[in-house]
């Protein structure tokens, strides 16, 4: 029951995107063309649900019958921070920003020319 119920769940999400098309890829190996090869969502999506597995589903009864979709808590494919557009990336947020070396090439050829030093540099780039 929960496989098909995954499947209804990765048939409603991929009919949506360009992989609903009629090809030949790895993904689709089956004889249908169903997707075989992907979660049902962003890869941000698959890391936010399976942080938090629900471990209620793992040995249960249940009264519904087999077409009943279990797995609809899984939502749409996507989180909370892709719908409202903000970052899903805040592992990447805290990097190392280099110097603009666009000052070292900018300066006119009729200066003298500037000694940059990164102390210097510092000052002239903008913060972001």
């Amino acid at each position: 029951m929960a496989v098909k119920a995954f499947m209804r769940q990765v048939d409603r999400y991929f009919e949506k995107t360009t992989f609903a098309f009629t090809c030949n890829n790895w993904a689709k190996r089956t004889s249908n063309g169903r997707m075989i090869g992907y979660w049902p969502g962003s890869a941000v999506h698959q890391r936010a649900t399976l942080a938090t597995p629900r471990f209620e589903d793992f040995e249960y009864s249940s009264f519904q019958s087999e077409e009943a979709d279990c797995l609809a808590w899984m939502g749409d494919g996507m989180i909370v921070a892709q719908k409202e557009g903000t970052s899903t990336t805040g592992y990447l947020d805290i990097v190392d920003i280099p110097p603009d070396l666009r000052l070292l090439h900018e300066a006119s050829a009729a200066e003298s020319p500037t000694i940059y030093t990164p102390a210097s540099l510092a000052d002239e780039i903008p913060a972001v």
